[in-house]
């Protein structure tokens, strides 16, 4: 798009293509919007060389090596205004007029603008407009947010040596979703630093504003229900707490070494809390599973020795055909890599972490779901935490017996004798749905009310509802995995 077209428009006019003019390459300079304060003098420099990386073998013969990102610190100050946002005076507005009297009715009616002066960290961070070799083999496309990641990838070197050395909390490493959803950036050419073309592009999918999307009726009930379950003494709820922390550490942030830690203590709390559920439902006492847990162990002696005899399965570390071995493939040894060496971790390495991580509590749910009746709890538990696999039916039968025993146990992970199972949840939420808006559509009301998501929709806990199977579910055994 040229300077000169509407900007208005928000999407590309010209796609990625090079200026009309000749130039053997060229260079883009994106400029990053900072969310916090980022304490350096304006003007400072951060130029960064790739010293580990090569231009694609397509690329022009004259490129200047090694690749690299020019950094540079851009602090402005700018107006402050010192009053509330626009949606929280909008929010002061309607409440004041429904539930004042008096003058303060109108207290928002009319807000007198102050301003303040505060500062904005803006990065501008350029690089040729030219593939890396590692960015061709990863399958990445000539797009903007190929080039923007590589600058953000800089840029992050530049945060973190800067918290190391100061311990700022207030600075933190960027990705692209902690940035305005559209950026601009410009085309210069390389050798006198002329900017050619201005261009805009979507960096990411985050919304500016809200989707206009809502939670079901279903959803807001479940995630009242989950909230006196999110307890220390649960393991396998625990596990997928991290497994979102990974998810988050890798997506937001961009600390691929962090999350692969997070998906690796996500799988051990997942084995060790199982483990106990199983013990539980074996009848062992509080004091009999703490007895077996006290001391050291490792998760292979602790998957055979507990969880192997008892649901039965392939568990071989060795064979990464099978789950456990894909988990100790691509989540233990890559951890073990970061914890013991440091070494750094790829997007694709998180990515397939998460998946033999997402495949591993499948197969999981699965076997205990062929021991069902034999170990309830450790069935119901895992269920209600990374749902039904497709191919699991577990029946009405089996729901009603949940039921009796969350009725009789509401802590139905931790054994009947103990002590804690006499203390109140963590929490105990009374909420409700909340408000369709009067113009919602009869199509979106409907959904609203009989949509039940994909995830934990079969839900057994204190004060919650169980959606009953219509099959019993007891012909028949889930596949080997």
């Amino acid at each position: 798009m040229s300077a000169s077209g509407p900007i208005s428009e928000r999407t590309f006019t010209e796609g990625f293509i090079d200026p009309d003019e000749p130039a053997p390459w060229w260079l883009l300079n994106f400029y990053l919007e900072l969310p916090f304060y980022f304490p350096y003098l304006d003007g400072a420099k951060f130029n960064t060389y790739l010293h580990r990386e090569k231009w694609a073998e397509s690329a022009a013969a004259n490129l200047p090596e090694p690749p690299f990102v020019l950094l540079a610190a851009i602090q402005t100050s700018v107006p402050a205004p010192i009053e509330p946002s626009p949606a929280m005076a909008i929010t002061m507005r309607n409440l004041l007029h429904d539930r004042a009297k008096g003058d303060l009715r109108t207290a928002f009616d009319v807000i007198p603008v102050e301003t303040g002066m505060q500062i904005a960290s803006i990065v501008e961070a350029i690089t040729p407009k030219v593939l890396l070799q590692s960015e061709v083999d990863a399958g990445l496309p000539h797009h903007p947010t190929t080039y923007l990641n590589r600058c953000l990838n800089a840029l992050n070197v530049w945060i973190r040596s800067f918290a190391f050395l100061t311990l700022d909390t207030s600075v933190r490493t960027v990705q692209a979703e902690n940035l305005p959803q559209f950026m601009a950036f410009f085309h210069q050419r390389p050798y006198d630093g002329e900017i050619i073309r201005f261009d805009f592009f979507r960096a990411h999918d985050n919304p500016i504003r809200s989707r206009n999307a809502f939670a079901t009726r279903s959803l807001a009930e479940k995630t009242r229900s989950v909230a006196s379950s999110v307890d220390d003494t649960h393991g396998v709820f625990k596990s997928k707490e991290w497994f979102h922390t990974a998810v988050r550490l890798s997506t937001v942030e961009g600390r691929h070494d962090l999350a692969i830690v997070a998906i690796n203590t996500a799988f051990e709390l997942l084995v060790f809390g199982l483990a106990r559920v199983l013990l539980a439902d074996e009848g062992r006492s509080s004091q009999d599973i703490e007895v077996e847990f006290g001391g050291r162990m490792g998760v292979g002696t602790l998957c055979h020795r507990y969880i192997e005899p008892r649901i039965g399965g392939r568990w071989d570390t060795g064979d990464q055909s099978c789950p456990i071995g894909d988990v100790t493939a691509t989540i233990v040894e890559v951890r073990n890599k970061v914890a013991h060496q440091g070494l750094p971790v790829s997007p694709g390495q998180v990515s397939a972490g998460l998946t033999s991580f997402i495949n591993f509590a499948a197969f999981m749910v699965r076997r205990t779901a062929a021991s069902r009746w034999r170990y309830p709890r450790a069935c119901m538990d895992l269920i209600n935490t990374y749902q039904h696999p497709p191919d699991v039916t577990v029946g009405a039968r089996f729901n009603k017996t949940a039921q009796a025993i969350v009725k009789a146990t509401p802590k139905y992970w931790l054994p009947p004798d103990d002590p804690r199972q006499s203390s109140m949840p963590h929490v105990v939420v009374q909420g409700t749905t909340g408000d369709l808006p009067g113009t919602i559509s009869s199509e979106k009301r409907t959904h609203w009310e009989t949509t039940n998501e994909f995830f934990m929709h079969w839900v057994v806990r204190p004060g919650g509802s169980a959606q009953q199977d219509a099959a019993d579910g007891r012909g028949g055994s889930p596949p080997q995995d």
